[in-house]
Order: C-alpha cells, then sequence, then structure tokens
C-alpha cells in the first residue's frame, strides 16, 4: 500500500511551516493567555489520539484506516 499517515503528513507540514517562517524573518509575536496553553496542547494530542490509524493512500489516491500502519515500509519509486 502506498501511503503516508495522515498524522505525521500534518505534524510535518507544521513543522515545515514553522521553519519557513523562521527563515523569511517573521518576527511577529502570538500572545496566548495562560489558559491557551493547555487547551492548545490538549487539542493537538487528542487529534493525533484520534487519527493515529488514520492514513493517506496515493495510488489510489483516498482516506483509509489502517490500525497497523506503523509496520508499513515507505518506498519511493
Amino acid at each position: 500500500m502506498k501511503c503516508m499517515c495522515l498524522e505525521s503528513t500534518l505534524g510535518l507540514g507544521g513543522v515545515l511551516i514553522g521553519v519557513a517562517l523562521t527563515a523569511i524573518g517573521i518576527t511577529t509575536q502570538v500572545p496566548l493567555s495562560t489558559l491557551a496553553w493547555p487547551i492548545l496542547i490538549g487539542s493537538i494530542m487528542l487529534f493525533g489520539f484520534l487519527t493515529r490509524d488514520i492514513v493517506i493512500t496515493w495510488s489510489p489516491w483516498g482516506i483509509k484506516k489502517h490500525p497497523g500502519h506503523g509496520s508499513i515500509l515507505v518506498v519511493w519509486r
């Protein structure tokens, strides 16, 4: 099966966006209240938990539930 984990794909996208914003020198600060931090972290962890078994397939295109996808070897051919 040609696929990628949804959780990892979105996580990598977030990291790449952060690296790009840092590389171009964005200095805008985003103020967060004390209560916003645990809500934000909890939301991210809940999203990861709910999407842990979902993969994105590209041959054919689709989104599928695959509980054992951690054992799939990713190769680019």
